[in-house]
């Protein structure tokens, strides 16, 4: 029994903003907010699942959309580009691509991104990369699960020396980290590897080789890629001792820490949860 009259609010339009709670859940919106109408994609690894072994990480630091392509050149090698805008459907961005000059990133612009969502976890991903350009289908890779509780899913980076960082994901007693950094040359990499959930853990790290974007894809590969000790401290803040490398300088160790480690991102929250 309700009062009269507000029997479809209640029921499924619960902020009474016009779009059913239904609705709002799908688009990544919060239905219990009536100024929550506009699509929010889901946070968190996207990928297509037809073309498996390269993706990305959406995250956003308030109404500013950032995405981590983990992907490969041609020569099968892991690389990484990163883009930045304002949160808006379709989004574009400008791909950049970073290198190590020994002390900093430096970013050279190489393309650009767009992606155009259907509703909160599906998507065409649009890429230009100098001459060269595709499209796919992409859609969150963790679209059925909940993070767990500390929520500590979202990217991570040390304030004190920006430009390389971790995408971290947990759901139950699984963790999944990826790590961007720089080589012996001091180009991009990125390393992953899985272990548990727990706050305190020493997770072996992966690499991985690959197809480039707009090459066939190929069943990728992997070998031994370092380790990364965590030591978080509740849901936001962590320490992390990095020593990692890739297969073709494999006396090239990205060494850091203990150093402090933090979101740059919001917590990723799944819809489900509103």
């Amino acid at each position: 029994m309700v009062p009269r009259g507000l029997a479809r609010r209640l029921g499924i339009d619960r902020d009474g903003d016009g779009i059913g709670d239904a609705s709002e859940i799908k688009q990544g919106s919060n239905p219990a907010d009536a100024g929550s109408i506009v699509l929010k994609p889901m946070g968190g690894l996207w990928y297509n699942p037809a073309r498996s072994g390269h993706g990305i990480d959406l995250q956003f630091a308030g109404d500013v959309q950032f995405v981590t392509w983990y992907t490969y050149n041609d020569d099968g090698t892991p690389t990484w580009y990163q883009a930045v805008g304002p949160r808006s459907n379709p989004w574009t961005a400008e791909l950049k691509r970073y290198t190590w000059n020994g002390s900093a990133a430096v970013a050279s612009a190489v393309g650009l991104l767009t992606m155009n969502f259907t509703d909160a976890a599906h998507a065409s991903f649009n890429w230009r990369l100098g001459t060269r350009s595709g499209s796919e289908a992409f859609e969150a890779q963790l679209g059925a699960y909940t993070p767990s509780n500390p929520n500590r899913n979202g990217t991570w980076y040390n304030a004190a020396e920006p430009g390389w960082g971790l995408s971290v994901y947990t759901g139950g007693a699984t963790r999944v980290a990826i790590m961007y950094f720089y080589d012996g040359n001091r180009q991009p990499r990125w390393v992953l590897g899985q272990g548990s959930n727990a706050a305190t853990e020493r997770m072996s790290m992966l690499n991985y080789r690959g197809f480039c974007p707009d090459c066939t894809a190929i069943a990728p590969t992997s070998s031994a890629g370092g380790t990364v000790d965590f030591a978080f401290n509740g849901a936001r803040a962590g320490n992390a001792t990095t020593d990692v490398y890739t297969v073709t300088e494999p006396n090239a160790h990205w060494q850091r820490g203990p150093v402090a480690i933090e979101p740059l991102s919001i917590p990723v929250v799944h819809p489900s949860q509103y």
